[in-house]
């Protein structure tokens, strides 16, 4: 029987998990390299670029994440592998019903 690993999961495990492909998240991946600022600007405007366009704008900053990003992801894994099997079934719930619409 294999041990279960002390290690919090890879952002491609999370995503597996998810059922979130690897081309979603390469152009996830991509888009979170947008700053902040600029991001807000974009998809708040009256004609909001298309996801290609995002990526595109993404590629253009090149270089790593925002270190947000990181640190947010890294606080995502931190707490994914701390909860229960009960919290993480209501997360991906959770994630699952996510309409698009801001809260």
């Amino acid at each position: 029987m294999k041990r279960p690993s002390t290690e919090p999961p890879s952002i491609r495990q999370i995503a597996k998990q998810f059922g979130i492909s690897r081309a979603v998240l390469w152009r996830a991946q991509q888009v979170a390299h947008i700053p902040a600022e600029e991001f807000e600007r974009l998809i708040e405007s009256d004609n909001p670029p298309t996801v290609t366009q995002m990526v595109e704008i993404g590629r253009s900053h090149g270089g790593r994440p925002r270190l947000k990003w990181s640190r947010a992801l890294t606080s995502l894994k931190r707490a994914w592998a701390a909860a229960t099997p009960e919290e993480r079934a209501e997360f991906v719930a959770h994630v699952l019903s996510y309409d698009g619409e801001r809260r």
